[in-house]
């Protein structure tokens, strides 16, 4: 298994605040600027068997209570926190695509995630709706792949911030190209 700790640096861009990653929340801090965190694409989620040690609880927790480097002060309580899942995963220009590419095929090859568990949604039907088919479109796993790591990383934060601070404290950020909607949005999010 691979601890957070072994996982490569991650990219932090902060809007008109930007830092390393022990120094964020005393430059937001004293700043003002909103943090966006963007994970990297490598690990997008470290395996693990304690949850605890992934990288996005651990993400979390420096910005909830900060770090030795930041004096244990986390963010300020006046200022939120927008998370990606990395930088640019729609793109297919970028590495951060191709592990999420393979990551997805992979789960639906094998049928199940990769911590284990339920069987994979990626190539599922979608009721209602028989003009989104997903069941061999390696893309569309691609994309809805994408939007579950959102939604997972935003179920991690809230577990740290504490329940109700999705949406308030923690803002989730599904980034996408907007030049083809059906693609990354009707077959992603239907």
């Amino acid at each position: 298994m691979i601890a957070y700790h072994n996982c490569n640096a991650f990219r932090s861009s902060l809007g008109s605040c930007f830092s390393a990653l022990g120094h964020t929340d005393v430059t937001c801090h004293g700043t003002g600027a909103t943090p966006q965190a963007t994970p990297p694409g490598n690990p997008n989620k470290c395996l693990d068997t304690d949850p605890t040690l992934t990288y996005e609880y651990q993400l979390a927790l420096l910005f909830k209570n900060g770090n030795e480097f930041t004096n244990h002060t986390g963010l300020h309580p006046d200022l939120n926190i927008y998370v990606e899942h990395s930088n640019e995963v729609w793109n297919f220009g970028f590495p951060q695509f191709a592990l999420n590419e393979a990551m997805a095929t992979w789960e639906v090859q094998n049928s199940t995630l990769p911590t284990g568990g339920k069987h994979s949604n990626l190539p599922a039907v979608v009721p209602g709706r028989p003009d989104i088919n997903c069941t061999t479109d390696v893309q569309c796993w691609t994309h809805r792949r994408h939007a579950r790591r959102v939604y997972e990383i935003g179920q991690t934060f809230e577990k740290v911030f504490g329940a109700g601070s999705l949406k308030t404290k923690v803002r989730m950020v599904y980034a996408s190209w907007s030049i083809a909607l059906d693609e990354y949005y009707n077959k992603t999010l239907a």
